[in-house]
């Protein structure tokens, strides 16, 4: 009985291990994005032509994001086009276009 109570516990232990090791990769990535800067991106439309929109970090992503990545120069440039800002992220904020 007492066998069964301690791999009962080391199971439970590794999974914390784990779950500690997932919680520190995502605070190293987090810090690591903050040095860096944010991701200005920019969202096109299906068909290409006119931007749709502009934000910043990991608002859009995978199949929603068409365009890509950004300059805060290009982000700029593109809100002076009256291209809508991301009322999510607010990029015109961070930008400090407003």
């Amino acid at each position: 009985m007492l066998r069964f109570l301690l791999r009962l516990q080391l199971r439970g232990a590794e999974r914390t291990r784990l779950w500690i090791a997932v919680e520190e990769d995502q605070e190293r990535r987090a810090q690591h994005t903050s040095r860096t800067g944010p991701a200005w991106l920019v969202q096109m439309g299906l068909t290409g032509g006119r931007p749709l929109a502009v934000t910043w970090g990991t608002a859009l992503t995978g199949a929603r994001l068409r365009g890509g990545r950004s300059s805060r120069d290009e982000a700029l440039r593109v809100l002076a086009d009256q291209v809508e800002a991301c009322t999510m992220r607010c990029p015109d904020r961070e930008l400090g276009v407003l």
